[in-house]
């Protein structure tokens, strides 16, 4: 097995440090917008149900708020150019937000990175990752930006 020590890798970043490019205030807006629904929906329900009931209330929630948005949507991967499968983003909003839900007892490194993956796929630049089980909601919200080489 052929790993790169922590030094190596270390070497490695500095020589090409990864910038985040923040996103426009339009999808900031839109952002802030999806959390204030999410928040509301947290507020009805509280933390302990699955995450399709949480998906299904959002997307009710941004119906009543009228916010275009897409869910379930698959998204093409690609290797090389080759079609290797499907994603499937939970709730995508407008084409240009991406909103991965979760019902988890602690999100994990593997959810960021599903989330940066997304990124990556759809060329977006924002995604959130938001668990409702959590006791207070802001606590379950992450905000993941599109980071380049």
């Amino acid at each position: 097995m052929n790993e790169a020590s922590p030094m190596s890798l270390e070497r490695q970043d500095a020589k090409t440090p990864r910038r985040q490019e923040e996103p426009s205030q339009a999808i900031d807006g839109l952002a802030r917008q999806v959390i204030g629904a999410a928040i509301e929906v947290h507020k009805a329900l509280g933390p302990g149900y699955p995450e399709s009931i949480y998906e299904e209330a959002l997307c009710f929630e941004l119906q009543q708020q009228k916010i275009a948005f897409h869910r379930q949507c698959a998204i093409p991967v690609r290797y090389k150019g080759h079609h290797c499968g499907e994603g499937r983003l939970d709730v995508w909003i407008n084409r240009q937000l991406i909103i991965e839900l979760k019902a988890v007892e602690q999100l994990h490194p593997k959810h960021k990175a599903q989330c940066k993956a997304y990124l990556q796929a759809t060329g977006c630049q924002l995604a959130l990752l938001i668990n409702f089980n959590e006791a207070v909601l802001k606590d379950g919200i992450q905000r993941i930006v599109l980071t380049k080489p």
